[in-house]
């Protein structure tokens, strides 16, 4: 079974003369019981089946927008799903969505149609299932960032309510390095949303609610040779630094020893001390070292060594900031 979003060997043209149109009909009253099924004993178009044959289909634009709008497929596939005992059904059902909505004629009717069949919440419940593989949330992520833009206030209200920010931080949690930004999308596209989505509970404040800092921290530890994806953290959690979450609570997450490590590990680098990298490094060691809280437990009569090494990196690194040190290239 093909999973990834690569054309199909087969043309398209070639599938229908072969009976394609006919195999999708007959597959359709087969999974439903309808049409020349009606009284069927036995059901060869089980769920798991059903989604394997959609995806079959689903590179198709003609067959696709047939499947879309004539025969209610949006529908169709979420149900199969909800009823599927496959474990990697979810990646079936939201490869084919995914798909249906890159071939769609009429922008935005595959999403219309995913929320008209309370779509968000499946959605949702599919990307909590994730096992934490990049090709295990690829499609998942891909439409939800499509239905928040899309729909920002109907689908960001469903996103939202369905705890659509605890997924996606869960997912961060477990995910391998090449996941990350997919679910960092998905954490930008719902900060966009407007107030008529989130209601008297910014965003931010249920992204801090939902133990960002903790899982942010220990991303950027895991990964800190992923320049990409650690920059757009950092950036991110100097926007709910100090407005949601106080600098105590990157002490407590241990902050200083994970960002001294970071900033040890790419002090050298032109691109970080250049592009604001180094500057949303140096922001968190100040809130840090500018707190009065945070200065007891720093004081060197209660630190342990280690946190009054990292205290010294620290200032070392607000004082390249405030001097611009920019490391010469040599050629």
């Amino acid at each position: 079974m093909d999973l990834t979003l690569d054309p199909p060997n087969l043309k398209e043209e070639d599938f229908l003369k072969a009976g394609g149109r006919e195999l999708l009909d007959f597959s359709i009253e087969d999974f439903t019981g309808t049409g020349s099924r009606k009284m069927r004993k036995h059901i060869f178009f089980q769920p798991n089946v059903f989604l394997q044959l959609v995806n079959m289909l689903a590179p198709y634009p003609s067959l696709t927008e047939y499947f879309v709008n004539e025969k209610d497929g949006i529908n169709l596939v979420l149900q199969a799903y909800r009823h599927s005992t496959d474990e990697y059904s979810r990646v079936m059902a939201t490869r084919a969505l995914t798909l249906f909505a890159f071939t769609q004629k009429k922008d935005g009717n595959v999403e219309r149609r995913i929320l008209q069949a309370d779509g968000m919440k499946t959605l949702i419940e599919a990307y909590k299932l994730s096992t934490g593989d990049p090709t295990d949330t690829r499609f998942c992520t891909l439409l939800l960032s499509s239905l928040l833009r899309h729909y920002p206030k109907e689908a960001g209200k469903e996103f939202l309510e369905a705890e659509g920010i605890e997924a996606t931080i869960g997912n961060m949690n477990i995910a391998r390095y090449k996941g990350i930004p997919q679910h960092l999308r998905v954490l930008r596209d719902a900060q966009k949303l407007p107030k008529q989505a989130y209601g008297n509970t910014a965003v931010n404040t249920r992204i801090e609610d939902a133990e960002f800092l903790g899982v942010a921290l220990g991303v950027i530890e895991a990964f800190p040779e992923y320049y990409e994806a650690t920059t757009d953290i950092l950036k991110l959690i100097n926007e709910v630094v100090p407005k949601e979450a106080k600098p105590l609570e990157l002490l407590e997450y241990r902050a200083m020893p994970i960002l001294a490590k970071y900033y040890v590990k790419w002090a050298e680098d032109i691109t970080f001390q250049t592009e604001g990298t180094r500057t949303l490094v140096v922001n968190l060691f100040k809130q840090i070292l500018n707190d009065r809280t945070c200065q007891r437990c720093l004081d060197p009569k209660v630190a342990s060594y280690e946190l009054q090494e990292c205290v010294k990196t620290a200032k070392a690194a607000i004082e390249a900031e405030k001097n611009n040190k920019v490391t010469a290239v040599v050629a």
